[in-house]
């Protein structure tokens, strides 16, 4: 059959059209992704990103009702909004939403999004979000739209020993005794311990602080010592108020090295363009002493 001008002019057009979507969409997806963070560990894989955890695990249950709910008991999801098909997929999927408080921590929601995608019949991986106090369905849409096309491995590491960490752009070498408890948090056994997420607001990266800082306040874990809403502090070279907080832990200070007082700083600061939430911490003699411990001098220093 041989086309008309005109008729070939509308169908490159159109051709034109849809390359130009679907490459608005996948660098829309790789910006929103560009900070996020992946480890492996047996089960599965961990991602930071905004706030967010995400876990992927393959579990050996099928998807109906009795595997949606031992998904349901393994993940704590009690307080379900809703369940559906996502038809924006090609997929086969089930999707659960729900959200969780603790009359423990007043004031903090956690934010649960859970996709089920069947493998075979006794095989289904689980695509797990949690954010505390806040939702974001654009990041949820990238980060599924990455999985389901398999570009999620160009974010993870194997390696769980951090001998540098990438803060918000920064590289800064950390040698050979640290090791990253979770994706953006870093421990150096005796210099301290830092985590951190990269937000593309101010009002996000705050919503995240204050949710660590509520986490920290009512855990079983120690007690306040005392709170300082108004520190001064040097944060990559921008002059910021941090919170600093003391606690009190509930062991032994043989099991602690000696030390069971620590100082824990939350601070928020634009960095580079982005805007960080971060949770500063380290052991400390006494709370008249605060010197702060080699890791966090890295980043930060007391401004007074």
């Amino acid at each position: 059959m041989i086309l008309n001008n005109k008729l070939k002019y509308k169908i490159i057009v159109s051709f034109l059209i849809c390359f130009h979507v679907f490459s608005l969409n996948v660098q829309s997806q790789n910006n929103l992704l560009a900070d996020m963070q992946g480890l492996t560990y047996e089960e599965g894989i961990i991602f930071e990103i905004e706030g967010y955890t995400i876990h992927i695990e393959r579990n050996n249950i099928s998807l109906n009702k009795k595997g949606i709910e031992k998904v349901k008991k393994k993940y704590d999801i009690k307080n379900v909004i809703s369940e559906y098909r996502d038809t924006r997929w090609k997929w086969e999927n089930y999707v659960i939403e729900a959200e969780k408080t603790d009359k423990k921590v007043p004031g903090l929601t956690t934010y649960q999004l859970s996709y089920l995608i069947p493998e075979t019949d006794n095989i289904t991986t689980v695509v797990y979000f949690e954010s505390p106090n806040r939702k974001d369905t654009l990041i949820e849409q990238a980060f599924m739209n990455a999985f389901f096309t398999r570009q999620i491995n160009r974010y993870v590491t194997d390696s769980w020993n951090a001998e540098e960490m990438d803060f918000a752009g920064r590289k800064i070498p950390l040698g050979n005794i640290c090791a990253w408890i979770s994706p953006y948090n870093v421990h150096c056994p005796s210099f301290g311990q830092i985590s951190w997420s990269v937000f593309r607001t101010k009002e996000d990266a705050e919503i995240n602080n204050y949710a660590m800082y509520l986490t920290n306040k009512y855990s079983d874990m120690h007690n306040v010592v005392s709170e300082e809403e108004r520190v001064p502090v040097i944060f990559e070279g921008y002059p910021v108020n941090a919170k600093r907080v003391t606690y009190k832990l509930k062991r032994s200070k043989i099991l602690l090295g000696g030390r069971n007082l620590q100082a824990v700083y939350y601070v928020v600061q634009k960095v580079r363009g982005k805007y960080m939430s971060c949770i500063l911490s380290h052991y400390i003699e006494d709370k008249e002493n605060y010197q702060l411990a080699p890791l966090l001098q890295e980043v930060m220093k007391l401004d007074n």
